[in-house]
């Protein structure tokens, strides 16, 4: 797609995403997300704060349509064996038609350490829809590499 600047941005569609080293083959969405931890100051006689930066969160979100027990088996480790599930996820975006692509090629992004957060879906019903079964599985990460 050329916009009205010349300019080929990325495609969202275009991307893999793999936990663990494997392809997470059922993913629909993947957003990856750091968020800037900040502390601010203010000193006498001056109207405005100084802001400094802290730190960063990092949280993953996944989105697939379940044709897998990966939900429960992240509950199904920790309620059997009392371990946080941890894994490394990678995901990328590698559209050879972008501008990016052709100037640093597949965006790639890994976070190591996370762990799932919020609800995970273990069953999802509905005799009114005619709609596939998704899941969206939410992560804190520790750590980019």
């Amino acid at each position: 797609m050329i916009t009205n600047t010349g300019m080929s941005p990325q495609l969202k569609t275009e991307g893999k995403v793999f936990i663990d080293g494997e392809e997470f083959l059922n993913a629909k969405k993947v957003l990856i997300k750091a968020t800037l931890n900040n502390s601010q100051s203010k000193t006498l006689g001056v109207k405005t704060q100084k802001t400094r930066t802290v730190g960063y969160d990092i949280s993953v979100e996944v989105g697939t349509y379940k044709a897998n027990k990966f939900g429960v088996n992240i509950l199904k480790k920790y309620v059997d064996k009392g371990l946080t599930p941890s894994f490394t996820i990678q995901a990328l975006n590698n559209d050879k038609g972008s501008d990016f692509f052709s100037q640093f090629g597949n965006d790639v992004v890994t976070v190591t350490g996370c762990v799932p957060t919020g609800d995970l879906t273990l069953l999802d019903l509905d005799a009114s829809s005619t709609d596939y079964v998704e899941e969206t599985i939410t992560f804190n990460g520790f750590q980019l590499t």
